[in-house]
């Protein structure tokens, strides 16, 4: 059972939980790097020069349940900082540093005074290097 103060990973000093910003949907996806040696007389060859780790985060906020509205705007703050973080998950394992390359939100179902009612959100981040 998990409580609505568990957190589920911390990135810099930001922690994901029920009571903050829950993210529903993880998705990480690693790529090699190659550069591209022109050759003479036949196709480039390639070079491995390291690779890439992506990873986007994705979820729904509701304001009227927890946390209120303040949490996006956070992660913004924390992206124009553009500061690597230190991600470590719910389990305790380090993922190294990470930077936030894009926050973005979908507002819908407004209540009173044009209060979004539901925030759909995606949070980027790419892995920073050791």
């Amino acid at each position: 059972m998990t409580s609505s103060n568990t957190v589920y990973m911390r990135l810099g000093k930001f922690g994901f939980s029920l009571a903050t910003l829950a993210y529903d949907a993880l998705q990480r996806r690693t790529t090699a790097n190659f550069a591209s040696n022109a050759r003479h007389g036949t196709n480039a060859g390639l070079q491995y020069v390291g690779f890439s780790d992506v990873m986007t985060l994705k979820g729904e906020l509701i304001p009227h349940f927890r946390g209120g509205l303040t949490q996006l705007p956070k992660m913004r703050e924390m992206l124009k900082a553009g500061e690597p973080l230190l991600m470590v998950d719910g389990r305790g394992f380090v993922h190294g540093e990470w930077v936030i390359k894009g926050v973005s939100s979908d507002e819908s179902e407004f209540i009173s005074h044009g209060v979004p009612g539901v925030v759909g959100f995606q949070i980027d981040l790419e892995f920073y290097g050791d």
